[in-house]
C-alpha cells in the first residue's frame, strides 16, 4: 500500500505543490519513499525565484511506482532576472543519478551556475554587440571538482541587398579559465579563441508565391588547438542533424570547441497551400578543415566530410508528419532517422507514431491511439516495441467512460522488459477519477 498526499498552493505571487508517498516494501522488506514538487516566486516583472524538488529513497521507486524511468532525479534552486537585451540567472541543483552502476558519489553536482548574456545596440540598422559570461563549480563526493569561466563578446551585422541577399557576419572572442582539483593536484588551464562566421541566403521565390526555395551558406573561422588539457564534462555529446548543423559550435555543452575552418552548405524548399498546407525539405552537408579526435565515429562528422543531413516536414490542419534524417556521405546509407507521425485532433480522435533508428544502436517504433466513441465513451493503446532485438517494451489497451463530474477507465497493460527488481509483468488497472476536484469556482459555474 503506497500513502501519498500531494498539496497544491496559491499565495499572490508564489505558487506551487508539493507531491510525498511512503510504502512498506515486502518484497525488498524495505521501507521506500519519494517526494517531488515545485515552487516560483514572481518578484517583478521577468524576475523569479524557484525551488524544484525530485527525490527517491532508491533507483527504481519511480519506475516501480510512478510509471516512469528517468536516468537523474533533478532538485534545484534558482533565480531569473530577464529583460529584451539582458539575461542574468542563478542555479544551484543537485543530481540523483538512479542509473544501473552509477552511484552520485561519482556525478558531477552543478553547485553554482551562473550566467550573464547582454546584447547592445547601435545606432547602425541590423547591429549590435553582445557579451556572454558564464561561472560554473561542480563538486563531487568522489573524484574531481571543476571551476569554469567563460567569457565571449562579439559583434554581430544584418545585411539585405536589394536583390533579396541577406548576409550575417559575426566576429569574437571567447576566453576560458579552467581549475581542476583532485586528489593529488590542483591545477589552472586557459585559453583564448577568436572565431570570425560569415552567413549568406537568398530565397528565390516562384511566381505564384507558393514555393521558395533557399540555398544557404556559412563559413566559420576558429583558431586550431583548442580543447588541450580541458576537462571535458558538458560536452560528451556530438550529433550532427538539421537542427543543429549551421550553428557555430555543435558540441552539447561549452567544454569542447569545434577547430579551424568549417563550410556549411545546405538548400531548403518550402510549398505552401491555401495558407493551412505546408511541405518543408531541408538537405545539408558541413566540411572542415581539421579532423575532430574528440567527435564519435558515429556522430556524423568525425571526418572532414560530414554525412548528409536533412529534414522533411509535411503539415495539414489534422495532420502532421516530420522525417530528420542522417544519410552516409559515401553511399547514402541511412545512419540516424527521427520520425514523428499525428493525425486527428489532442482532444478528440488522435493517432500518433514515432520511428527512432540509429546505426549500430537503436531501432524503436512507438505509437498510441484514441478512438472518441461519443462524448463518454472512449478506446485508448499505446505500444512500445524494440524492433533491433523483436521485444515487446510496453503495450496498453483500455476504454474509458466519462460524465460530466467523474471517469472510469479500465487498462490492460503489459511490460515487457526488467529493471532491476522491478519484473516485467501484465498488469489490470482499474482507475476512478473526481473531475470536479480541483476546480475553481469560474470553471465550476461554466459547467
Amino acid at each position: 500500500l503506497l500513502l501519498s498526499g500531494e498539496q497544491r498552493f496559491l499565495f499572490g505571487n508564489t505558487e506551487g505543490r508539493i507531491e510525498a508517498g511512503i510504502i512498506d516494501d515486502d518484497q525488498l522488506d524495505d521501507t521506500r519513499s519519494y517526494i517531488r514538487g515545485e515552487a516560483e516566486h514572481i518578484l517583478a516583472e521577468g524576475k523569479r525565484i524557484g525551488v524544484n524538488v525530485e527525490h527517491a529513497s532508491d533507483d527504481t521507486f519511480y519506475d516501480d511506482f510512478l510509471g516512469y524511468n528517468p536516468n537523474f532525479l533533478t532538485s534545484e534552486a534558482y533565480f531569473e532576472d530577464t529583460s529584451p537585451n539582458q539575461y542574468f540567472g542563478l542555479r544551484s541543483a543537485y543530481h540523483q543519478d538512479t542509473r544501473a552502476g552509477n552511484p552520485s558519489d561519482f556525478t558531477p553536482q552543478p553547485l553554482l551556475d551562473a550566467q550573464f548574456r547582454k546584447h547592445f545596440t547601435t545606432d547602425t540598422k541590423g547591429e549590435r554587440f553582445f557579451l556572454d559570461t558564464s561561472l560554473l563549480t561542480l563538486g563531487r563526493d568522489e573524484g574531481q571538482d571543476v571551476r569554469r569561466f567563460i567569457t565571449k563578446g562579439g559583434w554581430l551585422k544584418h545585411i539585405t541587398t536589394r536583390g533579396g541577399n541577406l548576409f550575417d557576419l559575426e566576429a569574437n572572442l571567447r576566453g576560458d579559465i579552467y581549475n581542476i582539483d583532485t586528489a593529488t593536484n590542483n591545477s589552472w588551464e586557459a585559453q583564448i579563441t577568436p572565431e570570425v562566421a560569415l552567413t549568406w541566403q537568398n530565397s528565390l521565390i516562384s511566381p505564384d508565391g507558393k514555393h521558395t526555395i533557399t540555398p544557404i551558406v556559412k563559413a566559420i573561422g576558429t583558431t586550431t588547438g583548442n580543447n588541450t588539457n580541458i576537462p571535458n564534462e558538458d560536452a560528451n555529446t556530438y550529433q550532427l542533424d538539421a537542427a543543429n548543423i549551421f550553428e557555430n559550435n555543435r558540441f552539447a555543452g561549452e567544454d569542447r570547441i569545434e577547430n579551424g575552418l568549417r563550410v556549411i552548405y545546405g538548400v531548403e524548399n518550402s510549398w505552401t497551400h491555401n495558407h493551412s498546407q505546408t511541405l518543408n525539405l531541408f538537405l545539408g552537408q558541413s566540411w572542415r578543415t581539421e579532423s575532430e579526435n574528440t567527435i564519435a565515429t558515429n556522430s556524423g562528422h568525425s571526418t572532414n566530410f560530414s554525412d548528409w543531413v536533412g529534414q522533411a516536414r509535411l503539415q495539414t490542419e489534422n495532420f502532421s508528419f516530420t522525417n530528420r534524417f542522417r544519410l552516409d556521405k559515401n553511399n547514402l546509407e541511412p545512419q540516424r532517422v527521427d520520425s514523428f507521425f499525428t493525425v486527428g485532433q489532442k482532444e478528440g480522435t488522435n493517432a500518433g507514431l514515432i520511428y527512432s533508428f540509429e546505426r549500430g544502436q537503436i531501432e524503436e517504433i512507438r505509437g498510441h491511439g484514441r478512438w472518441q466513441i461519443n462524448n463518454t465513451w472512449a478506446l485508448t493503446g499505446s505500444l512500445q516495441q524494440d524492433l533491433r532485438n523483436s521485444t515487446l517494451l510496453h503495450a496498453e489497451g483500455g476504454i474509458a467512460y466519462k460524465h460530466c463530474c467523474y471517469e472510469v477507465s479500465f487498462n490492460i497493460r503489459r511490460r515487457g522488459f526488467e529493471n532491476r527488481n522491478v519484473d516485467s509483468s501484465t498488469d489490470f488497472i482499474l482507475n476512478f477519477s473526481l473531475l470536479t476536484l480541483g476546480r475553481n469556482e469560474d470553471d465550476a459555474d461554466a459547467n
